[in-house]
């Protein structure tokens, strides 16, 4: 009968709710009762956790029930074609059920679970796979946002975890429930939108295989060809393979032709100009794309964000690229500190006068940003947690991934790039994630020699410079 009102697909969240209520759930998983009304002590958790996780099935119940069909089509389409509706929602019911056990609750939660996959009756095989999204339910929210979706060993590596596509599917509409859950600050559409380009890239890898084995200098001579096409005539045939010359594989294979043309063009009609700027929105995703071209000079990633700091602008995420020939790229996806995307052209006429001025030496960023960080009423006082630099060498064959988690300010990203810059690093990409006062900014870095950092004692000297500018 319980796993039979699990299949819903109406009434789901209802009835949990109402065994709750009655403290049936506590007695008929006992395991359940662990979380009742336990308090998670952070800013972003506004439910206890028993309360978060019957919200976390509603979220699964309105997929199925088509209330996001028209704004979230793809989940929509993935949770319809859920094998086993009592088995997802179990998976939501429990992700959390180990927080009542202390830290690590991911796998304390998914050893609790064959016990109770004994007194359901659950098969073997449905007993793994509960315990294995339990253990994994954070993978998908971590990969997502604080990783270089464009590393195609990343993705293959995650593919291989996931090991088949239910597996994936499956967490995927977890990882959604969980966010949407946790409260109302904390999920975004743009973590929705990096969480699905990870979910595509994954699934992809399991309909063409392994594409790392895949001929990529087939792909780039595709892509290539295609460029060519579309700008010879406007800009000749030399210029054109001469500025495909200077671009690196990875760019080539990270971006889809369409994309390099509009990149292309925007660097080839620079002309005289110190800076162009190109601003493409996507309104549902509630993010502005800005792609910046200009000559490549030491710390341009500093300046760019000193700049959007002092206009307001908050940067999600940045993929950063120098062309042999001297050129930059910077991609950033931004948006308004309160969301949304920013359709003021004044805004950016704004930046462009600002960057150009910045650029030419005629004004200096610091400034700009010290005028952004005027004092202002008392706000909400919140708990502030210990600022961490974490290192990880094992996630990028190429690059260092440096973990920072402190707290959110004005100016803060300026401050975080400015300190690499001088320290002689390069960042490849940034990837910055908040979750109301608490940031985790993500870059993967290089030394001036184009090589990892690995060594111990130089990881001490960058977070002691690290730690030292976010006390600023």
């Amino acid at each position: 009968m319980f796993l039979t009102i699990l299949r819903g697909p109406k009434g789901i969240a209802q009835s949990l709710r109402d065994m709750h209520h009655l403290a049936f759930l506590n007695r008929y998983i006992p395991e359940f009762s662990r979380i009742y009304c336990k308090v998670q002590h952070d800013v972003y958790h506004v439910y206890t956790i028993d309360i978060h996780s019957i919200f976390a099935v509603e979220e699964i119940e309105k997929l199925w029930l088509g209330e996001y069909r028209e704004k979230k089509p793809l989940l929509t389409s993935v949770a319809e074609n859920i094998a086993k509706p009592e088995l997802m929602v179990l998976a939501v019911l429990f992700h959390d059920i180990g927080k009542g056990e202390g830290k690590d609750h991911s796998n304390k939660g998914a050893e609790m679970i064959p016990k109770i996959a004994r007194r359901l009756y659950l098969t073997k095989e449905d007993s793994q796979r509960l315990a294995f999204l339990v253990r994994h339910h954070l993978d998908m929210t971590h990969i997502s946002q604080r990783r270089d979706l464009n590393d195609i060993r990343l993705i293959q590596d995650f593919a291989n975890k996931m090991g088949m596509s239910e597996n994936l599917n499956m967490l995927f509409l977890l990882t959604f429930a969980d966010l949407r859950a946790v409260g109302p600050d904390v999920w975004s559409e743009w973590k929705g939108h990096l969480l699905q380009d990870l979910y595509e890239k994954t699934f992809e890898t399991f309909e063409r295989g392994n594409f790392i084995s895949e001929v990529r200098s087939e792909r780039v001579k595709i892509r290539k060809r295609k460029v060519l096409e579309v700008l010879q005539d406007e800009f000749g045939e030399k210029a054109v393979k001469d500025r495909l010359r200077t671009m690196s594989l990875r760019y080539l294979l990270t971006h889809r032709s369409h994309d390099i043309v509009e990149h292309l063009r925007l660097e080839l009609s620079l002309g005289k100009e110190t800076v162009a700027l190109s601003i493409v929105h996507a309104p549902e995703q509630e993010f502005t794309s800005v792609i910046i071209s200009t000559l490549d000079v030491a710390g341009l990633f500093s300046m760019i964000t000193g700049v959007m700091a002092a206009n307001s602008i908050n940067i999600l995420g940045a993929q950063i690229y120098t062309r042999s020939n001297g050129y930059a790229l910077d991609i950033l996806h931004v948006n308004k500190p309160v969301g949304g995307i920013i359709d003021d052209p004044r805004k950016w006429e704004k930046v462009q006068a600002d960057l150009t001025a910045v650029l030419e030496g005629r004004v200096q960023v610091a400034k700009l940003v010290k005028k952004r960080q005027k004092p202002g009423l008392p706000g909400q006082k919140l708990p502030r947690f210990p600022d961490r630099v974490v290192f990880d060498c094992d996630v990028s064959r190429e690059h260092t991934v440096i973990d920072i988690f402190t707290h959110d300010q004005i100016g803060l990203l300026y401050r975080i790039t400015r300190t690499l810059k001088d320290l002689g690093l390069y960042i490849h990409v940034a990837m910055i994630s908040t979750k109301v006062d608490q940031v985790a900014d993500t870059f993967y870095v290089k030394d001036i020699f184009g090589q990892k950092i690995s060594d111990p004692a130089k990881h001490d000297v960058i977070r002691k410079a690290l730690l030292e500018c976010m006390a600023e």
